[in-house]
C-alpha cells in the first residue's frame, strides 16, 4: 500500500477513520489513533471520546434521568393543581406519582453526587 498523499513512499498504516493509506509523514497520532487528517481526528476524537472516558458518559445518562423524573413529577403536579382548582375529581393516584417521581429525581441526583465525589 502507498501513501495516499505521497505516492512514491510506502505507507506505513491505514487510517482509522476513512482507510487510507498514510506514509510517515502525512500519519498524525492525535487521537490515539492512527490518522491521515485533521478532520479524521477530529472525527475518531468524537466516535471514541465516550469510550474513552466512560465516567462522563455515564454522568450525562445518570443527569438526564434525573431530568426525566423531575419533568414526569411536574406535569403530574400541574394535574394535580388543575384537578384541585377546577374542583374537579382529585385523584390520589396522581398524587402518589408526582410524589414518588420527586422521589427518584432526588434519589438519582444524589446517586450523580455520590458518584462525583
Amino acid at each position: 500500500m502507498e501513501c495516499f498523499s505521497h505516492t512514491s513512499n510506502p505507507a506505513v498504516g491505514a487510517c482509522r477513520n476513512c482507510g487510507k493509506g498514510v506514509c510517515r509523514e502525512c500519519v498524525q497520532m492525535d487521537s490515539g489513533y492512527l490518522s491521515c487528517s485533521k478532520e479524521c481526528t477530529e472525527s475518531l476524537n468524537r466516535i471514541f471520546s465516550p469510550i474513552a472516558n466512560p465516567q462522563e458518559s455515564m454522568n450525562r445518562v445518570h443527569a438526564s434521568t434525573a431530568a426525566t423524573w423531575f419533568v414526569f413529577a411536574f406535569m403530574f403536579m400541574v394535574a394535580v393543581v388543575y384537578q384541585w382548582y377546577f374542583e374537579m375529581y382529585f385523584s390520589f393516584i396522581s398524587v402518589l406519582f408526582m410524589v414518588s417521581f420527586l422521589v427518584l429525581g432526588i434519589a438519582a441526583r444524589k446517586n450523580i453526587k455520590r458518584e462525583n465525589a
